[in-house]
């Protein structure tokens, strides 16, 4: 029995002990486990830092070739322009050559021009000396000669633009006389040199520098577009030719009057309701029986008036007296609004 609980108890020591045994190794599984846990989540973080370092490499070799391409491209155009410079210049320098040939020609013209200038220029001289030569030989006998200034030609000028006209200032001649001037509210008489004396006994009409119809007052002299107008002497038989309220108007007319702006004095003249609808011929203005003037064969006569209207005729009638009797000769119709003039002629008239 001894023996037998020695056994156990033996047993029960070597069971403890690899108990013992097997706890240690236990334990020591349990601390290489932990290790071994330990050791992969480093490997794991190692292998994510591999990856993101994969990632990146990738990333820098994409750019890389991105960055490779770009380079290609730009030697590419870079290649291309400098090809382009080369033709460039190439064509630059023929036009270049072009315009140097050009030069060079117009340089041989411009000699060739100056040879000719030179040779007109001599040609010159020698004539400029011959005609010096002859002027010598006829200089002598016309010496002592001044032409005279033509009759008619009497050159004015314009200083007594704002006086009254009784004379005229010349630019050259001789003619001792006075004249008058106006200074401000006086009129001064002072010597002139150069006077041309000028008279008319009548108003007259003109046309003005500026085209306008003006009226000339006594010994005023009238000066047109072309200067100085001088007419002969002439009768103007239509009295009071710028009194209108004077004329010799028809009864059957209405008639009013008026001033124009360039001063000239002007009747209007209506129909009354007595002769609207018929025909005929109604005097406005003429020259009275004593007035009356003899015409020879071959002369001629002017008869100018102005007129204005619309939807009217103006009739110029010329009449002769033939043995006592008062014959109508012929007619000039002037179609106020639309200027025509129609001319009616008696065959066999007194012309």
């Amino acid at each position: 029995m001894v023996e037998e609980a020695a056994r156990n108890a033996e047993a029960a020591s070597q069971s403890a002990a690899a108990a013992k045994k097997s706890e240690t190794a236990a334990a020591s599984s349990r601390n290489a486990a932990k290790t071994s846990e330990t050791n992969a989540g480093n490997s794991a973080k190692a292998a994510a830092s591999s990856k993101t370092a994969a990632q990146n490499a990738a990333t820098a070799a994409e750019r890389s070739e991105t960055n490779a391409r770009a380079s290609e491209e730009a030697s590419a155009d870079s290649e291309e322009a400098s090809r382009r410079n080369a033709e460039s210049a190439a064509e630059n320098a023929g036009v270049a050559t072009t315009k140097a040939r050009e030069a060079a020609a117009d340089a041989t013209k411009a000699g060739q021009k100056k040879d000719e200038a030179l040779s007109a220029a001599t040609r010159a001289e020698k004539a400029a000396d011959r005609a010096e030569a002859a002027a010598e030989v006829t200089a002598e006998p016309c010496a002592n000669i001044v032409p005279p200034l033509p009759d008619v030609w009497i050159p004015f000028n314009d200083s007594n633009k704002a006086v009254r006209f009784t004379a005229l200032d010349m630019i050259t001649g001789f003619s001792p006389s006075y004249k008058k001037i106006v200074i401000g509210d006086d009129e001064i008489t002072m010597p002139g040199d150069k006077i041309v004396k000028f008279k008319r006994a009548s108003t007259a009409t003109y046309i003005n520098k500026s085209g306008q119809l003006k009226l000339a007052e006594v010994d005023e002299p009238r000066f047109e577009r072309d200067g100085l107008l001088i007419e002969g002497q002439r009768t103007n038989y239509l009295r009071n030719s710028n009194k209108p309220d004077s004329w010799t108007v028809h009864s059957a007319l209405n008639k009013t009057f008026g001033t124009d702006k360039q001063g000239f004095n002007y009747a209007t003249v209506t129909p009354t309701e007595s002769i609207v609808g018929t025909t005929g011929g109604y005097t406005v203005h003429g020259v009275v029986a004593a007035d009356r003037f003899p015409l020879a064969s071959g002369e001629c006569f002017t008869f100018s008036c102005r007129v204005k209207g619309a939807k009217a005729r103006c009739r110029l009638r010329v009449s002769v007296i033939i043995g006592g009797t008062d014959t109508f000769s012929a007619d000039s119709y002037l179609n106020a609004y639309c200027l025509s003039v129609l001319l009616i002629w008696i065959p066999g008239s007194q012309q």
